[in-house]
């Protein structure tokens, strides 16, 4: 029987990747895999060991899902180009999860649906709805910078 830290040790750095997605700070990322993992060991015996990497997702998306965590209120146009990671944060925990699950990991719409605890048949049409608001909220943000002039300056 293999035990919890030679199970889960692989997969650490794609995990981590995951919870970055749902928190302001790589601390806060930090924290959530630690919490994440304090729940997978807890229950350590009745998890599949086929599927840690998904329990684990889970775990996350759960957690991230529990947290109201506040999207910070800088500008990331403010360096002259657009921060698609807060853009992220704005969204969801379900549509940010959806997004990096399916776009970053590249999980199939099966896996994706048993992580998010939904059907198969709601994730096609649930992640057009998030990329498209993904879509808005970027261009959104870049008509906004546009119209108030950005970093663009008149050179003669």
């Amino acid at each position: 029987m293999q035990n919890f830290a030679d199970a889960v040790y692989d997969h650490l750095p794609v995990l981590r990747r995951f919870a970055r997605g749902h928190t302001i700070t790589i601390q806060a990322a930090d924290d959530l895999l630690l919490q994440a993992l304090e729940r997978l060991r807890s229950r350590w015996i009745l998890v599949d060991k086929d599927a840690i990497r998904l329990e684990m997702f889970r775990q996350i998306h759960g957690l991230a899902s529990e947290a109201n965590n506040p999207v910070e209120s800088h500008n990331p146009t403010s360096q002259g180009g657009t921060d698609i990671a807060w853009h992220i944060r704005r969204l969801s925990p379900f549509d940010r999860s959806l997004l990096l699950l399916t776009s970053v990991e590249g999980l199939s719409h099966e896996d994706t649906a048993w992580i998010l605890r939904t059907s198969e048949s709601q994730i096609v049409p649930r992640l057009v709805q998030a990329r498209d608001r993904l879509r808005e909220s970027v261009g959104s943000r870049s008509r906004q910078h546009l119209t108030t002039g950005g970093n663009l300056r008149r050179v003669k």
